[in-house]
């Protein structure tokens, strides 16, 4: 079972990468009472995964929004079918269209904690690395791993290695943000 503490720090981390604070064009262009239907739909056919982290990133930002869940994990979803339905205001939903991932994230981080990530260095550099560092925080080599150069590099002594193979290899789908705004009532 997952930790949901650690899931949620790791999400808020994820959203912090890619989008930051706020969405600046969002925000100059929606006016804040604007209320509107935001569909998650498939714009290709795949197996759903990943939908619990989905909707707590949701959460994250729109902890009042109406969210209607329409499919699950494991799910075949062809072109057109609608993942979730999230009802609320437009501005808290702008932005999280965009979020590419929920999943792997910052280089350096694991547990809250950050540390130096070393990417694409000679085993010899990341010695010198380690002993500047002299264990005062952990430390991550990443980048050019491959099962040729692991060992060397764990010889080392870093604490962390990041192998990009692991999330290279999975194919990205197309999810779409369909908006529908609702229109102000004039008075």
């Amino acid at each position: 079972m997952r930790d949901p503490i650690r899931l949620q720090t790791m999400i808020d981390g994820f959203l912090e990468e890619d989008v930051g604070l706020f969405d600046l064009t969002s925000n100059l262009l929606v006016p804040a009472e604007t209320r509107g239907r935001f569909d998650f739909a498939a714009r290709e056919s795949f197996v759903l995964a990943g939908l619990e982290p989905a909707m707590l990133a949701l959460r994250r930002y729109t902890p009042d929004a109406a969210i209607e869940i329409l499919a699950l994990d494991g799910q075949i979803m062809a072109k057109g079918d609608i993942i979730c339905r999230v009802a609320g205001r437009a501005l808290a939903h702008q932005g999280r269209g965009r979020v590419r991932h929920v999943g792997p994230g910052r280089r350096g981080e694991r547990g809250g904690r950050r540390h130096p990530a070393a990417r694409q260095h000679a085993p010899a550099i990341l010695r010198e690395a380690i002993v500047i560092v002299a264990g005062r925080c952990p430390t991550e080599a990443s980048g050019g791993v491959n099962l040729d150069t692991i060992r060397a590099i764990a010889e080392t002594g870093v604490d962390f290695i990041s192998v990009g193979r692991l999330t290279q290899g999975a194919l990205a789908v197309d999810i779409g943000l369909d908006v529908h705004l609702e229109t102000a009532q004039r008075r």
